[in-house]
């Protein structure tokens, strides 16, 4: 029985009969030319029935699969403002690729905060985009543009802000935002009439996504300038500390240190880590920080005008008091480590003074030293003795929240709330002042 050109081989057992073929390279796609001087034949005796098998011509052409071709292509939306920045956050896109494990993508912030001070432009933004998306090999060569991309998904993966204000008023922004999503192109149409129309559907891709902002509103003095300058060296190991380790510390930012800022607002998220918030306010009057990171929150606020006597030695015994009442308030709570660093860090960062203020607080003092070591001079107790060397404060530390069980059928919120302060008071009894302080802890 001759069977006719073009029959398909067929690959493995039937019921009643077995069909082989010469075997044929499946590496590449390739064409095979008909040979008629060579007939496959194929005989099998089965219950006395003899099959004969003659192809007279070998298929045209073997179809084999093969994997679309990943490609990856970037994009720049503001091109009039190309620079190396641009090019280092570009390469911190392509280092972390498209996994979906939480990572770190802006590492770097404070010294692209500080490149970013030093050029000549007042205001920076850039959006850079990383593809990814996938073709046929036959395709591989041809660039796709992806400018009329329709977004189908978006969503912010990290996200870093820093706004401050100098003692002159000049506000400067800095922000880094990172997205990931999908996308496709508009379908192409192959065919339309009235009746029908036909497409090829859009080219689709996934995507990573970069946004800066920098702008300065006024102009820097050389001192502001060069303080911001030191500040970002201070942030890039911030920044660092609580993206890729998870642990933020106060003192690497040392705030106190830049009496040219007079205020500060941070915020961090995302990179796999707790929302991050710092703001710090610091004028010729009042001291302000509020730090909340994992949901724990510490602020304190200092009254710098309520100074009654000051050393420096008296001062650190205070303080080392403090921090000591604070540990073992954390200690009966069972706090963690953050918890204790934010509300020792807080405390801490608040009474650090910088020259301006060590001079300040010397001369408010002096008036009541000399008061008090004037009217008890025959006792031998100096000013210093009687007043804690320390200006006015509240500090207040409130804990995350967690509902643990309490039984079968209910939960019970576990954390602790910490209020400490420093109040002067001042009476008039019949022309007589008198000043007290009052210490309280809760």
């Amino acid at each position: 029985m001759k069977v006719p050109p073009f029959l398909p081989t067929v690959i493995g057992p039937s019921l009643n009969s077995s069909v082989s073929a010469n075997k044929l390279s499946l590496e590449h796609i390739s064409t095979v030319k008909p040979d008629s001087s060579n007939p496959i034949q194929r005989l099998k005796k089965e219950e006395g029935v003899k099959v004969d098998l003659n192809r007279t011509q070998a298929p045209s052409r073997i179809v084999v699969f093969e994997p679309p071709v990943e490609l990856r292509t970037s994009v720049f939306e503001n091109k009039d403002q190309l620079s190396e920045i641009s090019s280092r956050l570009l390469n911190q896109l392509d280092r972390f690729g498209f996994s979906l494990k939480q990572e770190n993508r802006i590492n770097g912030i404070g010294d692209r905060f500080s490149e970013l001070l030093k050029g000549d432009e007042t205001s920076y933004h850039q959006d850079m985009r990383r593809y990814q998306y996938f073709v046929d090999k036959t395709r591989a060569n041809q660039p796709v543009d992806f400018s009329d991309l329709s977004i189908k998904r978006e969503s912010l993966v990290q996200d870093f802000s820093l706004n401050l204000t100098t003692s002159s008023g000049v506000k400067v922004e800095f922000n880094i935002q990172s997205f990931s999503g999908l996308g496709k192109k508009p379908d192409e149409i192959i065919f339309q009439s009235d009746e029908l129309t036909i497409s090829k559907p859009g080219q689709g891709a996934r995507f990573n996504r970069t946004e800066i902002d920098f702008n300065i509103q006024g102009k820097l003095s050389k001192e502001e300038q060069r303080q911001i300058q030191e500040f970002a060296e201070k942030l890039e190991a911030f920044a660092s500390g609580y993206f890729n380790d998870g642990e933020p510390s106060l003192k690497d930012l040392d705030l106190t240190s830049f009496d040219t800022i007079e205020s500060l607002s941070l915020r961090g998220s995302g990179g796999g880590q707790s929302d991050l918030k710092l703001n710090y306010r610091n004028d010729e009057n009042t001291r302000e920080i509020e730090f909340s990171f994992d949901g724990n929150l510490a602020e304190i606020k200092i009254d710098k005008t309520d100074q009654l006597s000051y050393s420096q030695k008296g001062k650190q015994q205070a303080i080392e008091h403090y921090l000591k009442l604070l540990e073992q308030s954390g200690e009966k709570a069972k706090s963690d480590d953050i918890q204790l660093r934010m509300m020792q860090e807080v405390l801490g960062t608040g009474f650090e003074l910088t020259q301006k203020e060590l001079k300040q607080a010397s001369q408010a003092g002096q008036e009541y030293r000399d008061e008090v070591n004037q009217s008890r001079v025959d006792d031998g107790i100096r000013a210093d003795q009687i007043f804690i060397p320390l200006a006015d404060f509240e500090f207040n530390f409130s804990s995350r929240k967690d509902r643990v069980p309490n039984d079968l059928l209910s939960l019970q919120e576990r954390g602790f709330d910490v209020k400490l302060s420093l109040d002067t008071r001042m009476s008039d009894e019949h022309g007589k002042i008198s000043k007290q302080q009052i210490q309280s802890l809760n």
